[in-house]
């Protein structure tokens, strides 16, 4: 089995915002050729990426004012090209699942679903300088349109690193 790609660390600027577009394939009933079997999360190149590589860094020279300006962006789209046309896929609830005992303690995630549900935006600060470790599973519904049938999934579990060097 090929490795998966790392995705690079997101660097935060000195008072300033950094962003990074990821995609979230599910697997599909389909047999079409190509279609992943498993939950698959791409990057921008459109790689399949490791889902426990994702580093959000803050600058440790940032003043307490600058700390609260900075931000890392991360917007997880689901591609479903290739779907049953009668399924409706959409995150579910507020997106994600934190697993137990490793969710946001310090409060440095936020996440709101856009684009009809289909675009999960993670904001993520870091004022305290504190390293922090989330761990979580994503939360998506498939809706046939015939039928009306709801099933909900939890995605992979990527693990998100925020840190702020001392």
């Amino acid at each position: 089995m090929a490795s998966l790609a790392v995705i690079d660390p997101i660097n935060v600027p000195v008072g300033g915002i950094a962003t990074l577009q990821l995609q979230l394939v599910p697997p599909f009933k389909n047999t079409d050729p190509g279609r992943p079997e498993n939950w698959s999360i791409l990057n921008e190149a459109g790689e399949v990426v490791d889902p426990n590589s994702l580093r959000i860094v803050f600058s440790s020279d940032s003043c307490s004012f600058q700390r609260m300006r900075e931000r890392a962006i991360i917007m997880v789209t689901l591609t479903t090209a290739g779907s049953d046309k009668d399924d409706r896929f959409k995150f579910f609830g507020n997106g994600l699942e934190y697993a137990e005992d490793k969710e946001d303690v310090n409060d440095d995630v936020t996440t709101d679903l856009t684009k009809d549900g289909q675009t999960l935006v993670f904001t993520i600060q870091n004022q305290g300088g504190v390293e922090s470790t989330v761990d979580f599973g994503f939360l998506v519904s498939r809706k046939n349109r015939q039928t009306g049938e709801l099933h909900i999934f939890e995605g992979p579990d990527p693990i998100l690193i925020i840190e702020r060097p001392r």
